[in-house]
């Protein structure tokens, strides 16, 4: 592939290129629908095996072991992708009755006949118009985000402009005295999967488990000393929120690795009782205090459902 832009990272500018090469017209009317289907299951991976996808779109090596399960989805784009790289090469082609040309010409049409033999199709038991509500599973996927989407979102759901999900996940950053420390903390004492990422416009650990993304970033030097976290710095209750469909469980997991806990779960009848969130509150290294919340319906706050 030479004329469709591999990003190393980010896979949203992928999907921007293939919508960008898609919307032309001069494909298979399935393609787009193609390009939907793929955008809304990769939508629903968690963010190191899409890591693991760009690696394995750049350098062309299978993925480990842990991204087994899913590689027919790899492939799958994959097979999109060279399918765009051929619209590309076949429309720069120029207007000649040579005889290469034509040769040439008829050789990419059966090649895009070809790649077109998957689209619509089934994949991994999912098919077009499917809500995707479940993690697509390895064991490299369990430490990375999820986000559910549906293929056929109504006028009310979010992201229905291009149909494309431009916006993925989000994640907090937290500044740190000492990112090593920070990172060993929460990889050791809150399982966390940790990776360091200094290719990018802001070298950073990214930490990732279950549905969070923590960014940390370290501060710079002369700043280290002044270092406070956000809820001392500016007065507020808590540094960051983290939703939890039920945080007893959480709870008991931290207790047992020695976590400082400095506001207790309530019961969950005072909860309702009382109407509030049903939440406890932890501290970090840093002295970040992180509020875990109850939250049943996130999926459906976030328009996913």
């Amino acid at each position: 592939m030479n004329n469709i832009i591999i990003p190393e990272h980010d896979i949203n500018k992928l999907f921007d290129e293939l919508y960008n090469v898609l919307k032309v017209g001069d494909c298979s009317d399935k393609a787009p629908l193609e390009l939907k289907f793929l955008n809304s299951m990769f939508a629903a991976l968690p963010g190191e095996a899409i890591e693991h996808f760009m690696r394995f779109l750049c350098d062309g090596k299978r993925p480990g072991s842990s991204c087994e399960e899913i590689l027919p989805l790899f492939i799958r784009l994959k097979n999109l992708v060279t399918y765009c790289d051929k619209l590309i090469e076949l429309r720069n082609l120029p207007v000649s009755a040579d005889i290469a040309v034509i040769m040439k010409r008829s050789s990419l049409n059966e090649e895009l006949d070809n790649l077109e033999e998957p689209f619509g199709k089934k994949l991994l038991g999912y098919s077009m118009g499917d809500t995707i509500r479940e993690n697509l599973s390895s064991p490299a996927a369990s430490s990375a985000p999820t986000n559910t989407a549906s293929a056929n979102q109504d006028e009310k759901a979010p992201n229905n402009g291009s149909g494309l999900l431009l916006m993925n996940g989000s994640a907090v950053i937290f500044p740190c005295p000492d990112i090593y420390k920070t990172s060993l903390f929460y990889e050791k004492k809150l399982g966390f999967s940790a990776v360091f990422l200094d290719d990018e416009a802001m070298p950073h650990i990214r930490l990732t488990r279950d549905n969070i993304i923590i960014n940390l970033v370290q501060i710079k030097e002369e700043l280290i000393n002044n270092f406070k976290p956000s809820r001392e710095a500016y007065g507020i209750d808590n540094d960051a929120y983290i939703y939890a469909s039920e945080p007893l469980l959480l709870l008991n997991e931290l207790k047992s690795n020695n976590i400082t806990i400095v506001k207790e779960l309530e019961d969950s009848k005072v909860s309702v009782n009382s109407g509030i969130n049903r939440e406890f509150v932890m501290e970090d290294c840093d002295g970040r205090h992180i509020c875990i919340s109850q939250c049943a319906n996130i999926d459906e706050l976030l328009g996913f459902v």
